[in-house]
């Protein structure tokens, strides 16, 4: 069987929420936490192992919670390490490349405290199958991954002919209200979740000295993916098909959005 993994990006504590760990907020039918309710989507979807990315903080609560397997499918933690000097971790990317010596073969990375959809997973687990070295990122409408409440910044995607991204612009402040006055509610967005190849670890590998020296002791810099992700493919000219979703995403931004989570989730 083809080993395809789920890497979750669960390091963080999120101070609005007094230093809980959003992933094991229980917002999710049958009492699942957010994580969880998305490794039961990626399960379906064809993922057939979970890494979770963790942090001295996290990792005890995380491993009670998920041990050394979930729903059946095997799970691997990494350690992501944030020295001392630092305010926060050194973001995304560092995450990513903190699962090195666990990823082996083609695999995705998500935020653990969102709800992609079981479709839009599936959708990258068939591309990923398929494409043995391929790139893709699901494109979310607008209008379907703006929170009820408040303004959040999205990553809007332009493509090409052929499909493949050819940027990534950060718009911000983005609310309910802007849409259609704004926005048409129809433009793709990137969310954070990204379908990727073992080459792209490499890269980071490479990067990781390069962005500490560029940095010094900054600290609050940080690597995102995002970034990384837009390097690399323009370094080594590869391309990033964006795969459409009609799916609608769930995410808790902030502690009111629990109950609205709740409800969404019930109804899925």
């Amino acid at each position: 069987m083809t080993k395809l993994t789920a890497v979750y990006l669960a390091a963080g504590l999120s101070s609005r929420f007094g230093g809980r760990i959003k992933a094991l907020i229980r917002v999710a039918p049958n009492n699942q936490t957010l994580m969880g309710y998305s490794m039961s989507q990626a399960k379906k979807a064809g993922f057939n192992h979970f890494v979770i990315i963790a942090s001295k903080k996290t990792i005890d609560q995380l491993k009670e919670e998920y041990k050394d397997s979930f729903l059946g499918i095997p799970v691997e933690y990494a350690l992501q390490e944030t020295p001392e000097w630092r305010e926060k971790p050194f973001g995304t990317s560092h995450a990513a490349h903190s699962a090195k010596n666990i990823i082996q073969g083609s695999f995705i990375v998500l935020n653990s405290d969102d709800i992609y959809g079981e479709n839009t997973l599936r959708l990258m687990a068939d591309y990923l199958k398929k494409n043995k070295e391929g790139y893709c990122i699901p494109g979310y409408k607008l209008k379907n991954v703006v929170p009820e409440n408040g303004g959040v910044n999205r990553g809007l995607i332009s493509v090409d002919s052929e499909n493949n991204v050819t940027k990534i612009v950060e718009n911000f402040n983005i609310t309910k209200k802007d849409i259609p006055s704004r926005y048409s509610g129809e433009e793709l967005i990137s969310m954070n979740l990204f379908g990727l190849q073992p080459s792209f670890i490499d890269f980071l590998e490479k990067n990781f000295p390069k962005f500490l020296e560029k940095i010094g002791k900054d600290p609050k810099k940080e690597w995102l993916l995002p970034d990384s992700i837009s390097d690399f493919a323009e370094k080594h000219k590869i391309k990033i098909e964006v795969i459409p979703t009609d799916d609608v995403w769930v995410g808790v931004t902030n502690p009111e959005d629990e109950e609205i989570a709740r409800k969404k989730l019930k109804n899925q």
